[in-house]
């Protein structure tokens, strides 16, 4: 996915059933989808296709601790005006 903004731009499946996989990951990243959106997804229980759902969470987790960082970042330089983006 592309930072900061979470779209999706390429899956990686590896097991006996990614051939049952590669379709969806490949839609979303034809699509335009982000990580967000994926969240967002109803997925029937239990599937494999919620590994996908389990992705998207790790993915914004890693967006946002770098929004956070960034504001951090720009409090100890100063300026006393905390930046986060959306």
């Amino acid at each position: 996915y592309t930072k900061p903004e979470g779209r999706i731009i390429g899956v990686h499946i590896l097991g006996d059933d990614a051939c049952e996989l590669i379709h969806y990951g490949t839609a979303l990243a034809q699509s335009g989808k982000t990580v967000e959106a994926v969240l967002g997804t109803m997925f029937a229980a239990v599937t494999f296709h919620e590994l996908f759902k389990g992705a998207a969470t790790k993915a914004v987790i890693e967006l946002d601790r770098g929004r956070w960082v960034k504001a951090i970042k720009s409090m100890s330089e100063g300026s006393g005006i905390i930046e986060v983006e959306n």
